[in-house]
């Protein structure tokens, strides 16, 4: 497992909520999904999906030690 990517810490609540709160585009994509499931399987993967982008986004434009705060969390 160490060869994977970490973040710099723990993500706390708030960023959690800013990753995997659904927008209105992303619930019209969930609505076609047929189980629960199903559902869930697909939300989980689009909120992981948005924090890896936004873990991208902090190491290309250059982490300063932030933490959480360079994904934009509160």
């Amino acid at each position: 497992m160490a060869c994977y990517g970490r973040f710099p810490e723990e993500p706390s609540a708030a960023a959690l909520e800013r990753f995997f709160r659904l927008d209105r585009s992303a619930l019209d994509a969930l609505a076609s999904k047929r189980c629960p499931a199903t559902k869930l399987g697909w939300a989980v993967q689009w909120g992981t999906v948005r924090m890896l982008e936004g873990l991208v986004q902090m190491l290309m434009h250059g982490w300063t030690g932030g933490g959480m705060r360079g994904l934009g969390a509160s």
